[in-house]
């Protein structure tokens, strides 16, 4: 009881020295006068120091000293009074400490100033508090607009499966409905290419659903690498061989070459063949009747890199942007009539990223384009 009656008859001393703000008084020209130990202790100064010898702005920063001649001195002249300032304040050590000061004129009876009074508070805690709301509003908008562009793509993923599903659908129900209505050895023709034309339908939709299925799993993190120790040359020319036959139906020439007879390297197979696969079907897709694709197989101590190159149309500046995004749709149109489902290269990207690789496009628009794979050693 007595310790609670100390502090509740301390003297007006004692209150001015020991608050949790700091107090000081200055002449006209900013001379302290009087300074209360807890700005002192902010300032890490003794009173010896500063008292009758340092100015206010003395203890400010380069831009608060400008800030003092040009604002605050000139408007505590003017109205006598200034509120909630902030200023930089620098300590005995260098520490710059954020402080708000409210400061006002005591004048005479003849209004001449003679000194002013100023409370100051520390403002780190708040300043923090500030920053770390500020973060969160970044956050906060960050997440809005990933989660606006989520939305936005699946909107567009719906609106292009329905367009890419409707049509062939379509087209069967219509190919069935003349199926029944034929007869006779004459029709069997048509028959078989309407037949034909279903089998190519379905194989687009499930090419598209494939594609779906992969994005997917590769956006939810459920593929993964499992790297072995495998002869990437016989893997490539293996995946080039499966596209001979495909190649020669538009009379493409494929072409391969390495900087070694055998290439080892420690990578995920299944990843590997879906990337040259994808890859390699575009370059045939997009290059012209009778053309070259080269596929290009280089290696050092750090990094494997795989080229595709083709004489197709290129990619233009404005396509590059969007090369590698969900459904782009390109300027640039298969050569022998093929579907494309606009998924193919943001798989390419995403299993690229699974090995911890990188792949890139180099082109020069109507020069054909070269797709680059480079993976790390591991």
């Amino acid at each position: 009881m007595q310790e609670i009656e100390r502090y509740i008859n301390e003297s007006a001393e004692e209150l001015y020295n020991n608050p949790y703000c700091g107090y000081f008084t200055a002449l006209p020209d900013g001379i302290i006068v009087k300074i209360n130990d807890t700005l002192l202790q902010w300032l890490q100064r003794e009173r010896a120091e500063v008292v009758g010898i340092v100015r206010w702005q003395d203890f400010l920063t380069m831009g608060g000293k400008m800030y003092y001649e040009t604002h605050f001195a000139p408007m505590l002249q003017m109205y006598g009074v200034v509120k909630e300032i902030n200023m930089d304040v620098v300590s005995k050590t260098g520490a710059k400490i954020p402080m708000l000061i409210n400061a006002v004129q005591v004048k005479d009876s003849e209004g001449n100033v003679l000194l002013s009074r100023s409370v100051v508070i520390d403002m780190t805690e708040r300043k923090e508090y500030e920053r770390e709301l500020l973060l969160a509003k970044k956050y906060a908008e960050d997440l809005n607009e990933r989660l606006t562009e989520s939305n936005r793509q699946l909107n567009d993923l719906i609106q292009m499966a329905v367009h890419d599903l409707k049509n062939p659908l379509h087209g069967l129900r219509m190919a069935h409905e003349m199926l029944q209505s034929m007869n006779g050895v004459s029709a069997e023709a048509d028959r078989l290419g309407l037949l034909s034309g279903n089998i190519a339908a379905i194989d687009r939709m499930t090419a598209l659903i494939t594609n779906l299925l992969e994005l997917n799993e590769l956006e939810q993190g459920a593929v993964h690498s499992h790297p072995e120790v495998l002869d990437v040359r016989h893997l490539l020319e293996g995946v080039v061989q499966d596209y001979r036959l495909r190649a020669e139906a538009k009379h493409i020439t494929l072409k391969t070459s390495s900087n070694a007879d055998t290439v080892i390297w420690r990578l995920d197979s299944e990843l590997f063949e879906q990337v040259l696969d994808n890859l390699l079907s575009n370059a045939i897709k997009y290059s012209p009747l009778g053309g070259v694709v080269l596929v290009r197989l280089t290696s050092d101590s750090r990094s494997l890199r795989i080229e595709i190159q083709d004489q197709g149309a290129g990619v233009s500046p404005e396509d590059m942007k969007k090369l590698f995004g969900k459904f782009a749709r390109l300027s640039a149109r298969p050569t022998g009539g093929e579907h494309s489902t606009g998924l193919g290269l943001s798989i390419v990207k995403k299993m690229v990223e699974a090995m911890n690789g990188k792949v890139w496009c180099e082109s020069e628009e109507g020069k054909g384009a070269t797709f680059i794979v480079e993976l790390p050693q591991i």
